[in-house]
């Protein structure tokens, strides 16, 4: 498995949200946490932005 670029890591966030909620935009996931390690795709300023504004709350993963 190749790991996912910040941009390629948000596509199933995005294809989530609109199956779920029926629509994408702002706090359309408000109350939703996303469980994530600490790759660098994910504490992008890019994945961190786009999250925030979905209304994703962020669940960083324990480190070991």
């Amino acid at each position: 498995m190749l790991p996912g670029t910040r941009f390629e890591v948000l596509e199933p966030v995005r294809q989530g949200a609109r199956e779920q909620v029926g629509a994408y935009g702002r706090d359309v996931a408000a109350g939703l946490k996303v469980r994530h390690d600490h790759g660098s795709p994910f504490v992008s300023e890019h994945y961190r932005g786009e999250s925030r504004f979905l209304g994703i709350e962020s669940s960083p993963a324990f480190v070991r």
